[in-house]
């Protein structure tokens, strides 16, 4: 049992990785700051590669973040705090921080709902319309991804003494 969370955790972890990873890319590419010249800005807004680049990467954020917070995912959040409810894993976490990491899931449930339709318009998306592509805030995307990663931490942490720096 203590090897089954531990590879959930791995796998978990995996997930949050790449979605993460996805993201910084996203910001990156889609954010102007300052430090961007006149040349740099005009490539990052007009040359395609780096539009279906962050359309790409972008996707990947949204589908791997999905598979975390919606709960009928193999890998959903909330199944594992639940498994620790129901007494699935050999190892125990305080039921307090049971509650409060549900807590914190509960309180972004319109956020994940959002995400989940943009989800599903992605999947069934087929058009070259980039620009409106990103219809999910990046904010609320890096609100979802600091959630997934105290989530797992906190469990991580008690069960493992183990806090993973994404």
């Amino acid at each position: 049992m203590e090897n089954r969370l531990r590879q959930e955790l791995e796998t978990i972890s995996r997930i949050i990785l790449l979605a993460n990873s996805s993201f910084e890319v996203v910001k990156y590419l889609y954010i102007d700051t300052e430090k961007d010249n006149g040349i740099v800005r005009y490539e990052k807004n007009f040359n395609h590669f780096f539009r279906f680049a962050i359309v790409n990467f972008y996707r990947i954020t949204i589908i791997e973040l999905c598979k975390l917070l919606n709960s009928g995912e193999r890998y959903s959040l909330a199944q594992l705090l639940s498994g620790f409810s129901k007494n699935q894993f050999s190892q125990s976490v305080d039921p307090v921080t049971i509650r409060k990491l549900k807590k914190l899931l509960n309180q972004n449930k319109n956020l994940i709902f959002e995400l989940t339709q943009v989800r599903n318009k992605h999947y069934a998306h087929q058009d070259e319309d980039f620009k409106n592509y990103i219809d999910f805030k990046l904010d609320d995307v890096n609100v979802l991804l600091i959630l997934c990663k105290e989530i797992f931490n906190g469990i991580n942490g008690e069960v493992f003494n183990q806090y993973f720096s994404f």
